[in-house]
């Protein structure tokens, strides 16, 4: 009989009053870092100062993962980097754009998911952010 493989789940709160919490999935266990998703959720209010904002998770050396909100830059941005968290290894980072009028009067989601760790899709609030061009 072959053993199930357990989904990876660990959600943290932050210390950044913006981030209300960040969770990390890996379905394919915790050493398994080629799949899975980054959801952040902002506090009510966190675009309203619109200051930087920078969520992200670490596990030197195998995996990292930031995401990096910018609502001041012209068009309004958010990156995402993702991959090995050591010198030598690989790293994917993508730009996407922000809407202009994100409603701050409530809780925003951010989710990151990717597979083979490259990037596959950048959500806010459920709607796919297009990918910034410069």
């Amino acid at each position: 009989m072959k053993n199930k493989i357990k989904e990876f789940k660990i959600k943290l709160k932050s210390s950044a009053h913006e981030i209300k919490y960040a969770q990390l999935v890996l379905p394919a266990g915790e050493r398994e870092t080629n799949e899975g998703s980054f959801l952040t959720v902002l506090v009510k209010n966190a675009f309203k100062e619109k200051n930087h904002v920078v969520s992200g998770m670490v596990n030197p050396p195998i995996f990292q993962i930031t995401v990096n909100l910018n609502p001041k830059a012209n068009p309004p941005r958010l990156s995402v980097l993702l991959g090995r968290a050591d010198e030598n290894k690989y790293r994917n980072r993508v730009v996407f754009l922000m809407p202009e009028n994100i409603d701050s009067n409530k809780e925003n989601e951010i989710l990151v998911s990717w597979k083979k760790l490259k990037i596959t899709s950048t959500k806010l609030n459920g709607e796919e952010l297009p990918i910034f061009e410069a």
